[in-house]
């Protein structure tokens, strides 16, 4: 599991690494420098597994080894071959997989090194998700769920183990999505054995919709704020569901549970082609929908090593993500990809550790300029979750649950109707 000082000593170890390798490397450095900087570079790469990844990251095995056949320094050469061969060190190169269990749930995931991409481990408010889950199963079950920022997935695993009748996991960094596939494999199980067969996306996203337009909608009240999101987890809220219909699998499918591409740019590509159509505006309407449309749900000859592409048109009953608001232009991506992906009344589940306030202010006003709700509460990580954090780590706004819907629908706190963006 990573957290924020991991991150940290990833960023210094990568500097760090870099300058040593280059001073071993170089020829023209004095003996004792080099023999120094190996030194200090093996002793860090075997103690400390943020410098073992950087190491990995840097090709330094494969660069060592050329140093290693050039030259004649017997002390320089053991070092070499030490680091090279150590076992611990090679273990360290390896993707590592661990058993997380929610009572009788086990998830198998493997992480992969941080410099792959964030998503390549586990942070804290995943498990905080996960629990909020299993509190409250209604939330996806029989629901169509789109997990955005999955990174190793274990919050849209247990969301098919809770009886999602379909899970899309997306992520956007090449690594991450392939380590993410190997995880829905580890968890094959989770796709229902009732939903094996396959059909088109598009279909079980139409009924999705199908449902959405035909459940019966309230006139908004106003309410007062509340202190949890008990009311709106609760199964007052769930719509019936029709049964899933079959999906046609690839190296990217399993089951119900499917492992796409998602680039969040494209939903503010899609509001602004929607907002060109509804006012009459149809200047460069065609160019910009066929730059979209190429992606039909498969990547082209040039991606072909890539995980297939989410349809630009396909909407979810439910969508959930962690950690998603880290940086500053993920505010206006985020209601973006809530307002193309969700259906009139679906419902996104956030959770996040708010690490700067700004963010998650602008976060509310963008969603708010999307026609969007949002319900924030506080949460807190159990104790075996915290790590470091919480103990040498502050957040600004220390951790929070959001819920998200379309202005249109309602969110039901504690039997009163919420009108209104509030937090």
């Amino acid at each position: 599991m990573a957290d924020e000082l991991d991150w940290l000593e990833m960023l210094v170890a990568s500097e760090r690494v870099e300058e040593w390798l280059c001073t071993v490397c170089g020829s023209e450095n004095s003996l004792a420098s080099r023999r120094a900087a190996m030194q200090q570079l093996a002793q860090a790469a075997m103690e400390r597994e943020a410098y073992a990844e950087e190491a990995r990251q840097a090709g330094a095995v494969s660069r060592l080894t050329k140093v290693l056949a050039n030259t004649e320094d017997l002390v320089l050469k053991q070092a070499l071959v030490k680091f090279c061969t150590h076992e611990e060190l090679i273990g360290a190169f390896r993707h590592k997989s661990r058993t997380i269990k929610y009572g009788e749930l086990c998830i198998d995931i493997k992480e992969g090194a941080l410099g792959d991409g964030l998503g390549a481990r586990v942070w804290v408010v995943a498990h905080t998700l996960c629990r909020e889950l299993l509190k409250h199963p209604a939330v996806v079950a029989d629901k169509t769920v789109l997990e955005i920022g999955s990174g190793c997935g274990l919050c849209g695993i247990l969301a098919a183990k809770l009886g999602a009748a379909q899970v899309v996991l997306t992520d956007h960094e090449e690594k991450v999505l392939h380590n993410l596939r190997d995880c829905v494999a580890a968890n094959c199980d989770a796709a229902s054995e009732t939903q094996t067969a396959a059909m088109p996306m598009q279909a079980a996203m139409a009924a999705a919709t199908r449902r959405s337009a035909a459940a019966e909608m309230h006139d908004p009240e106003d309410a007062d704020s509340c202190d949890d999101l008990d009311d709106f987890f609760s199964a007052d809220n769930a719509q019936p569901a029709a049964s899933p219909e079959p999906m046609a699998t690839s190296s990217w499918d399993f089951g119900n549970v499917h492992v796409r591409h998602l680039d969040w740019e494209e939903s503010i590509m899609a509001g602004r082609l929607q907002q060109a159509a509804q006012s009459g505006d149809t200047t460069n309407t065609s160019t910009s929908t066929g730059s979209l449309q190429n992606q039909p749900g498969m990547p082209s000859q040039e991606q072909a090593s890539s995980a297939p592409c989410v349809a630009l048109e396909e909407k979810f009953e439910v969508v959930i993500g962690t950690d998603i608001l880290y940086e500053e232009a993920h505010s206006k991506l985020v209601a973006a990809v809530l307002r193309h992906r969700l259906t009139m009344n679906g419902q996104a589940i956030i959770c996040c550790a708010v690490r700067d306030q700004a963010i998650f202010d602008q976060f509310s006003q963008q969603l708010e300029a999307q026609n969007m709700q949002v319900k924030t509460v506080t949460v807190e990580p159990q104790a075996e979750d915290h790590g470091i954090i919480g103990k040498q780590h502050d957040y600004e706004g220390g951790f929070v649950l959001m819920a998200v819907k379309h202005t249109a629908s309602v969110i039901r706190w504690h039997g009163t109707v919420l009108s209104s963006t509030r937090r």
